[in-house]
């Protein structure tokens, strides 16, 4: 009876099923997640990186931060994707940071530097890249999470205190005290370099 069924549906059938509103939905569904991945996976994984995650852990909290977008997938509103999944990424991580400390380089892959540039230059490069890692591992956690969701990943003051879940007027003083000590561990190290 089932073989009699499918040979008596029409040629269109397949075709009118498929555009259904659940499949649409699903389909326009599958399409955001690619999107969503597409634009923000570099910029969730290099965020982690920065505020002191090894590769590997930096790796795991992105992936756990896709799985928990695609199931509020609903929840993001236009616009704040990249929001959304920094928010997620960082309540994650501090978990993560929690219960084993990172001592891996914050650096993620160097970014290319012009083909002419000079070998000196290079190496001049690499070793501003080290030192700005280093120091900001040495910050306490909250500053180096403001100071690198603020000035490294250009979130405003306003979107830094929503990611943190903080009042902006103790956004605004977290990144002065970041900068602030971030400057001093700096100096510190240029001191102890001209020794």
């Amino acid at each position: 009876m089932v073989i009699m069924r499918a040979l008596l549906l029409p040629p269109w059938w397949p075709v009118m099923t498929a555009t259904l509103p659940g499949a649409r939905l699903e389909a326009v569904k599958k399409e955001r997640v690619r999107v969503l991945y597409e634009a923000h996976h570099d910029v969730v994984g290099r965020f982690l990186r920065r505020i002191g995650l090894d590769e590997a852990a930096a790796g795991d909290v992105t992936h756990q931060t896709f799985l928990v977008a695609i199931a509020r997938l609903d929840d993001i509103e236009a616009g704040k994707a990249r929001s959304f999944l920094c928010g997620t990424a960082l309540r994650l991580a501090k978990k993560s940071m929690s219960s084993a400390r990172s001592r891996e380089d914050l650096v993620e892959e160097l970014p290319e530097i012009d083909a002419g540039a000079r070998p000196d230059d290079q190496v001049e490069h690499q070793r501003r890249l080290r030192l700005l890692d280093a120091t900001l591992r040495k910050l306490p956690e909250d500053l180096r999470v403001a100071l690198v969701l603020h000035d490294l990943e250009g979130y405003s003051q306003r979107e830094m205190a929503e990611l943190l879940e903080i009042p902006d007027g103790t956004a605004a003083s977290r990144l002065r005290r970041a900068r602030e000590a971030f400057d001093t561990l700096l100096e510190a190290h240029v001191e102890r370099e001209a020794r």
